[in-house]
């Protein structure tokens, strides 16, 4: 999650989970070594919709 991310719900992604129904059914945390905004790693979400 980004440090300055105003949402601190599911990995920066919880209004728009919300909003659009979704769920999470995996997450897969890889290194991250390219991006400064993620000092350790990177979570990737995979979600589907619950309607």
């Amino acid at each position: 999650m980004r440090k300055d991310s105003r949402d601190k719900s599911m990995w920066g992604w919880g209004k728009v989970m919300e909003r659009y129904n979704l769920e999470v059914i995996n997450t897969v945390t890889l290194p991250t070594y390219w991006t400064v905004d993620q000092p350790v790693d990177t979570p990737f979400i995979f979600t589907r919709s619950v309607i």
